[in-house]
């Protein structure tokens, strides 16, 4: 029974020891993470979290014991409430932008079944630049990345399972997936793809050339082949040399390997734009203040733009290309 701040329990005597172990140490334990992706978790969607733990208890008899949520702000300052109430009315008022929540509760819960009251810890974890949760500084060197993760420990499966099933299924409910960011994905992830093509074109051209110059000389052999005379002889002779000669002309040689450093420089700078327009697509945002909600707002209205300038550039792009080659017609 909890009464204000204190909290009371009834516990047979001859369970007292069983109670204290499953305070110290819960034999089951799940953890779930999410890395990646692009999510938006906006402030309404951080105080249902904790609607979701409570709806969950509901269906027990229970008591909070203990209730703390940290909050991570960009230049790596850590506000921390310990009261629920607390957790609800948080309001930051600064101008820096949010970065992250770290969300963790502790029940006792009794069970049907049970005669002692078990105790229950959910974490939720909410990051849109998983850094400052490890080094407290954007500035790590290790690339930034969105994540959530969360651990439920529990001594009753069922309960376990069940609180384990709604928490993923309610972050998957921020999680943006639309067709640009999906195709926009698959091409930056496929750069490894893209790489491997352009050498493979590059290979096939010098084989090509090597190839087109082998028949040349057989051309020419075959000219010649049934006439044994001296000058004829002495023909073979010069051909084999000159024809040697262009096939390693260095300035041949020169313009292929020129022309391989232009295909990958433009491949390069193509996969550098498709990894800028992928980042900035992907990025996801943890809003509990002000400040972070327009930055939020304005980005995602620019992206909208953009989507809508590509798709009709491709439009446009697609229906000039069709005019273009097919325009003889209109003439002839």
């Amino acid at each position: 029974m909890a009464t204000g701040s204190d909290l009371t329990l009834t516990i047979p005597r001859n369970k007292l020891g069983e109670f204290i172990g499953s305070l110290l140490g819960q034999p089951r334990k799940k953890e779930c993470s999410f890395e990646g992706g692009h999510f938006v978790a906006t402030h309404d969607w951080i105080l249902n979290i904790a609607d979701i733990f409570e709806q969950r208890m509901a269906q027990n008899h229970h008591s909070l014991v203990s209730f703390r949520c940290r909050y991570f702000l960009e230049n790596g300052i850590i506000d921390t409430v310990e009261t629920i109430d607390a957790f609800r009315t948080y309001n930051d008022l600064s101008n820096k932008t949010s970065v992250g929540v770290d969300i963790s509760v502790t029940y006792i819960v009794d069970f049907p079944g049970s005669e002692t009251p078990e105790k229950q810890e959910i974490r939720v974890e909410v990051f849109s630049d998983f850094r400052l949760k490890e080094t407290a500084s954007p500035t790590a060197k290790r690339e930034k990345i969105a994540k959530i993760q969360f651990m439920v420990n529990f001594a009753n499966m069922t309960f376990g399972e069940d609180v384990s099933r709604h928490i993923s299924t309610y972050i998957e409910t921020i999680y943006k997936r639309d067709w640009v960011t999906k195709i926009i994905s698959w091409w930056s992830t496929g750069s490894t793809i893209f790489i491997a093509s352009g050498v493979i074109v590059m290979v096939g051209l010098f084989l090509r050339y090597a190839s087109s110059e082998s028949d040349k000389l057989m051309q020419i052999f075959k000219s010649i082949e049934n006439n044994y005379t001296p000058e004829a002889q002495s023909q073979k002779l010069n051909i084999l040399i000159e024809q040697y000669s262009n096939l390693v002309d260095p300035m041949a040689l020169g313009y292929l390997a020129y022309s391989a450093v232009i295909s990958v420089f433009f491949v390069m700078v193509a996969l550098g734009g498709l990894r800028i327009i992928f980042n900035r697509f992907n990025r996801s945002f943890v809003i509990f203040n002000k400040y972070t909600e327009d930055k939020s707002t304005s980005f995602l209205r620019v992206n909208e733009y953009i989507k809508w300038a590509v798709c009709v550039a491709l439009f446009i792009g697609t229906i000039g290309s069709l005019i273009a080659t097919h325009i003889d017609r209109f003439f002839y």
